[in-house]
């Protein structure tokens, strides 16, 4: 993710969460600009809130055997993405990088996505993904962009 050297300025759009424990009593929010964080209505930091574009790409990517695919042949600058196996694989599809294995292999294996499990990656570009398993399956992405 591409973070910018300085916090949103007033206008701007920005991400607001709110952490509830559901009962109430520790609650954190991030708020806009340099309003800070609060827990149980104490504020304990100052933080800076940076721009999200809003703009999204998708795309959808086959396997054939063998060979490990990146999600995309282009460049395309993201701010993360989420992969998605297709419900209808017929085995485990595995995630990583470009020397992505089908396995559990210590340095190279990929993480696991079962027929229609899916996954939050962060990542500066969606081809910078890999994706490994049966030929045929395949998964579906969406990145959020730059």
């Amino acid at each position: 993710m591409t973070v910018p050297a300085a916090p949103l300025e007033a206008g701007g759009r920005a991400i607001l969460f709110t952490l509830d424990d559901n009962a109430g009593t520790n609650r954190a929010n991030l708020l806009r600009g340099y309003k800070g964080v609060a827990i149980n209505a104490e504020r304990v930091a100052a933080l800076g809130v940076y721009p999200v574009s809003g703009d999204i790409e998708n795309g959808n990517m086959q396997l054939t055997a063998g060979t490990a695919l990146a999600l995309s042949s282009t460049s395309i600058p993201c701010q993360g993405l989420i992969v998605k196996a297709r419900a209808a694989n017929t085995a485990t599809i595995y995630v990583g990088k470009s020397d992505v294995t089908a396995d559990t292999t210590n340095a190279t294996g990929g993480y696991p996505l079962e027929p229609g499990e899916s996954v939050g990656v962060p990542c500066s570009n969606v081809n910078t993904v890999f994706i490994r398993g049966t030929s045929g399956d395949g998964v579906a992405w969406l990145a959020s962009i730059d």
